[in-house]
């Protein structure tokens, strides 16, 4: 009995040693790190203590006084004190159960002053590594934008760490624990989540700069203001731009992003006021914005002279008032009739919600977390796209006016064509060898040529050298080939020595006993000719407008692709990356950088367009191009009911094209074909249906490859098939279609030495081939 009674002792004796020995007092709930996992939250094990006057050493917060006074965070978020003037000390417990003698603490927060870090040592004393934006790039344990520290743990022990934080930005401790396997993992995902970011806001800013020196509004040049500073900012708050843009200017870095955001806020009250124009709905909150301009000025002023600590609280509050003043601006105007307001109402809604979430962070009403931390970015993504399309709003409205133009100028073009056609014409008789065996009488009037000046004499003496060979060629074949009625255009000599554009229609009656002749009818068409030239580049100057309008709604297909395979990326990073995941990331990075291609070529194409310029082609597969238009377009016909039937052969030979013009082809008649069957079938239905097969086929000797499309929509009217490749001629209903789809894409086809082939019946169907010749 004594001797349990002993045992009893000696065993509560142990046990209160290891309840109440210093180092338990000294040291929370432990990290544990065990073989399989790589990533460990600190928030949870991290013990706080407020440091009000900034006079405590590792000495003293190691001390059994100040030991007891750390507070146990006990929450799964990062802890989070807003704007204060206190020095805080954090330690935590790690207990490494693994073989890895390192892993990696991150502070995934750039902002931060300074840091530093206490590592553990033999005899209670500590090692020192230390970090901060005060501090130059190159002192940091681990060159990266957020702090990143190796962190000794010896397999088996339990090591406690203090990290001392001073800051006169946001105080806050967003900490991690990595295996080095699984940081650099992460830190892939979250490279290629910024690099989309930034990648939006950089095809944005080129686009846009394209528009504004096109069309010379504005507009374009406040947004790509507005745009390239928020930009800056982030890449200041995302700590990128110390790690490659001024990573020796410790100055300079502490102030950047106060410069930005004064800069930012600027040009989006201008953008605001300009877009909006405010001063015509809204006349008070215009003067707001204009205060809100001075405020912004004055902030990016003040950012280079006062202190960061005053000069933060008042971005903070200017960014505040932004949303407080922008979003109702959208929305008084959009209620006032200003169509163009609701997607900019829309945009802003969701970018100052993300700056919203961040001030209320700011604020501590809401935990720091990867939402509320990166909530600014996200919000600008959907804002930036979402703008583009209030500025195509803008485009339409110059489109509209564009068209009124072309409609009175083809409104001429009918008058004169009008006038022209119901006048006396030429009536002339040729024999074989192109000799006038007579003329009407409104030669004189139109020509200048009395009735019998012109008999007997050729009518190649009076046509034009530079024409006589295209004419002669005619002329043969009608005499060759009675019955045919070829029209053509040609300069004939006026009386007076002059060169009128005349249209000529010859049909063969030499074997007619009551002709003995070639009838030819003439008209003069000098002034609508041209009539007609100066319309053709009026069109050309209003298509540009037209064009930019469909481009903005063609590239929101690959930028929302992208923001959608960001926010793949985003939720793997938030729930953790496994090994398994390596090759859907791969995978996820190279579609993002098609898209990202295909974006770089739609704006290309549209330079093009402009400049005339020659495009490269290689050798390509078509069906693998006809693979990622359906790709982007299969989810949209689905949803819209459409039974897609497929049937490409596995191996069609190579084509010689450029794989995104042949893309936008195909994208032009897929939407063509949609339109066609929800015109007609406007719920789902069996006979609602397109089908797209491909095959090789002979012409002429050559080799080419045949894609078919096949719907079974409302057809094209037999009476207007000719017009079908006319530029700006549409069927669709106005606003639904520029009428340039198939234009263009004819013009494709053709500079690709193919055809471009429709067929069509109305109420039934149409087939579209393409043809393209082989290597």
């Amino acid at each position: 009995m004594k001797f349990l009674t002993l045992f009893r002792i000696i065993f509560c004796f142990i046990i209160g040693l290891i309840l109440f020995s210093p180092s338990r007092l000294w040291a929370g709930n432990p990290v544990v790190l065990e073989p399989d996992r790589g990533e460990y939250s600190l928030a949870p094990h991290l013990d706080i203590l407020e440091d009000r006057e900034n006079k405590w050493t590792i000495e003293n917060v190691t001390s059994s006084e100040l030991s007891n006074k750390f507070i146990p965070n006990k929450k799964e978020s990062n802890p989070s004190f807003g704007f204060t003037n206190s020095a805080y000390w954090v330690r935590f417990t790690v207990k490494n159960n693994t073989k890895e003698k390192e892993h990696l603490l991150e502070i995934a927060l750039p902002l931060l002053d300074r840091i530093d870090l206490y590592i553990p040592e033999d005899k209670g004393s500590h090692t020192i590594k230390k970090a901060g934006r005060l501090l130059p790039f190159k002192e940091r344990d681990i060159k990266h934008r957020n702090f990143v520290f190796n962190l000794p743990a010896h397999t088996g022990d339990e090591q406690t760490y203090y990290l001392h934080f001073k800051t006169e930005s946001v105080m806050s401790f967003p900490m991690t624990l990595w295996s080095k396997e699984s940081f650099y993992e992460k830190d892939d995902d979250e490279y290629i989540a910024l690099g989309i970011y930034y990648g939006i806001i950089f095809i944005m800013v080129l686009y846009n700069l394209f528009l504004f020196f096109s069309l010379r509004d504005k507009n374009y040049l406040f947004y790509i203001l507005y745009i390239a500073s928020h930009g800056l900012f982030q890449v200041v708050m995302n700590g990128i731009a110390y790690e490659y843009l001024w990573p020796n200017s410790t100055w300079w870095n502490q102030r950047a992003n106060m410069f930005f955001a004064g800069v930012a806020g600027f040009w989006a009250a201008k953008f605001t006021r300009s877009f909006l124009t405010t001063e015509k709905y809204t006349p008070k909150l215009d003067k707001a914005l204009l205060i809100l301009m001075i405020w912004s000025s004055l902030a990016t002023v003040l950012s280079l002279i006062v202190s960061y600590s005053i000069i933060v609280k008042i971005v903070t509050l200017l960014a505040a008032a932004l949303v407080l003043m922008i979003l109702p601006s959208g929305i008084l105007c959009w209620r006032r009739g200003y169509e163009p307001a609701r997607y900019f109402t829309i945009a802003w809604s969701s970018f100052l919600g993300g700056i919203f979430l961040v001030v209320l962070t700011d604020i501590k009403v809401l935990p720091l977390n990867f939402i509320t931390w990166y909530s600014m970015q996200i919000g600008s993504a959907f804002e930036v796209v979402l703008l583009s399309l209030a500025l195509a709003d803008r485009i339409n409205i110059l489109k509209k006016e564009k068209e009124n133009l072309y409609t009175t100028l083809l409104s001429k073009e009918e008058y004169f064509r009008s006038l022209i056609e119901n006048s006396s014409d030429i009536v002339t008789i040729l024999d074989d060898k192109g000799t006038f065996l007579y003329s009407s009488p409104s030669i004189e009037r139109i020509l200048g040529y009395k009735t019998d000046e012109l008999i007997g004499k050729n009518t190649f003496d009076y046509i034009h050298p530079g024409d006589i060979p295209r004419i002669f060629d005619v002329f043969t074949q009608l005499v060759q080939k009675p019955g045919i009625f070829p029209k053509e255009e040609f300069r004939f000599r006026h009386k007076d020595g002059s060169w009128h554009f005349i249209e000529s229609i010859g049909y063969n009656l030499l074997n007619n006993p009551a002709v003995r002749g070639i009838i030819v009818n003439t008209r003069d068409i000098t002034e609508n000719k041209i009539l007609h030239e100066e319309a053709i580049r009026s069109g050309h100057l209003a298509s540009i407008g037209e064009l930019a309008a469909g481009i903005a709604h063609e590239i929101n297909n690959p930028i929302m692709g992208i923001i959608n395979y960001a926010q793949i990326v985003a939720n793997k990073s938030e729930k953790g990356i496994s090994e398994n995941d390596g090759d859907i990331i791969l995978d996820i990075a190279n579609r993002i950088k098609k898209e990202g291609d295909r974006i770089a070529n739609i704006v290309k194409n549209l330079l093009s367009f402009a400049r005339e310029n020659k495009e490269e082609k290689s050798h390509v597969h078509v069906s693998q191009i006809l693979s990622d238009t359906l790709s982007l377009t299969e989810t949209q016909i689905r949803k819209d009911g459409i039974k897609l039937k497929t049937n490409l052969p596995q191996k069609l030979p190579e084509v010689i094209a450029n794989p995104q013009q042949i893309e936008q082809v195909f994208l032009n008649i897929i939407s063509n074909a949609r339109y066609a069957l929800n015109t007609k079938f406007t719920k789902g239905d069996e006979g609602k249906i397109l089908e797209i097969q491909g095959e090789e086929t002979i012409i002429d000797n050559s080799q080419y490859v045949k894609i078919i499309f096949y719907d079974t929509g409302i057809g094209i009217p037999a009476n207007i098939m000719e017009k079908i490749f006319n530029p700006f001629f549409t069927t669709k209903a106005r606003g639904e279609g520029t009428g340039l789809g198939l234009s263009i894409s004819h013009g494709i086809i053709r500079s690709h030495g193919g055809k471009l082939l429709l067929d069509s019946m109305e109420g039934k169907f149409t087939r579209v081939e393409v043809i393209l010749p082989c290597k």
